[in-house]
């Protein structure tokens, strides 16, 4: 049987990608930012007097706004190119082209667009600097979160894109090869993620939307779902998958790593090892798991049963 290619249970290298990448393309804009909440607290004095801002001071706050121009698209553009080529290398054990051509219009837009949504965050916050309510400290502290969101939501934008260009990668080396797509999730991933570990998509096909064991699947992306992530934050992976052996699987599920990782999924549903939802809906998971059947062994059904019955995980 050909086998599939491993999996590492925790990808370091693309997680320290991502960080740097964050880091790396939003520098700017945070010291930009941080220099507004500063100004910010700057002016909360004023206001503990019970007066309303002078408007000089509230001209100087949002032209600090205003002044602030996000540069970011340029260098997202070269952090995912080096997101695409890692995601190859990884998955070809082969060094990476220098350029990995890609179809994902999310990442597109990602690129093309990071500027302008900072630009519209930022042009918010400066109309509230200088024509919404500014007597009170929490009206001071409203503009400080408006802007900061700004530096927050581009952060988020390059995570997600970095995210994504990782599998992207993966997915260009394993439509050119001829493979499937296999979705790897991490033990302790959200319930949604869960959902989607084993899932395995054909070249080219993207993978079904409204997965989840969760109560309620997440909003469906406009553009379908070529790749992870599935959420901001998201750390799941797509692997070349190489399949099997149907007859050899059929009597030995554990050949097939589909197969082992949707199992492994619905173990954790039903240890509760979820990291990203509260106790009462990882027991709801875990109840609605055992009623739909989970075929798993008898012993951790058993033990499910129970935790859901006392509504508390053990530990054991």
């Amino acid at each position: 049987m050909t086998q599939p290619v491993p999996q590492p249970e925790v990808d370091e290298e693309s997680l320290a990608y991502e960080l740097a990448a964050e880091a790396t393309v939003t520098a700017a804009l945070v010291a930009a930012v941080g220099a507004v909440v500063t100004m910010v607290a700057t002016i909360v004095p004023v206001l503990r007097g019970e007066t309303s801002l002078p408007q000089q001071l509230r001209d100087r706050l949002a032209g600090r706004i205003d002044g602030i121009q996000p540069r970011m698209g340029t260098a997202l553009a070269r952090e995912v190119n080096t997101g695409l080529r890692l995601g190859w290398a990884q998955a070809s054990d082969m060094p990476a082209p220098p350029t990995v051509e890609h179809h994902d219009p999310g990442l597109h837009y990602a690129v093309d667009h990071v500027d302008e949504r900072a630009r519209e965050g930022l042009d918010r916050a400066a109309f509230a600097a200088r024509y919404g309510p500014l007597v009170t400290e929490d009206d001071a502290n409203v503009i400080a979160s408006l802007t900061v969101k700004v530096a927050t939501d581009a952060k988020g934008t390059v995570r997600w894109a970095a995210n994504r260009a990782v599998n992207e990668g993966s997915s260009a080396y394993a439509e050119e090869a001829g493979h499937r797509r296999v979705w790897v999730a991490e033990r302790d991933a959200c319930l949604h993620c869960l959902a989607y570990a084993g899932q395995v998509a054909e070249p080219g096909a993207h993978f079904p939307v409204g997965l989840t064991f969760a109560s309620r699947p997440l909003k469906p992306p406009p553009d379908g779902l070529p790749n992870p992530p599935l959420h901001p934050n998201c750390r799941c992976r797509v692997w070349p998958y190489r399949g099997g052996d149907p007859v050899l699987e059929a009597h030995q599920p554990n050949a097939n790593i589909a197969t082992a990782l949707a199992r492994e999924a619905r173990r954790s549903v039903l240890k509760g090892w979820s990291a990203f939802a509260s106790t009462p809906e990882r027991l709801r998971a875990a109840e609605r798991l055992l009623a739909a059947g989970a075929a798993l062994p008898k012993s951790v059904q058993q033990r499910a049963a129970r935790d859901v019955q006392q509504r508390k995980f053990s530990r054991a």
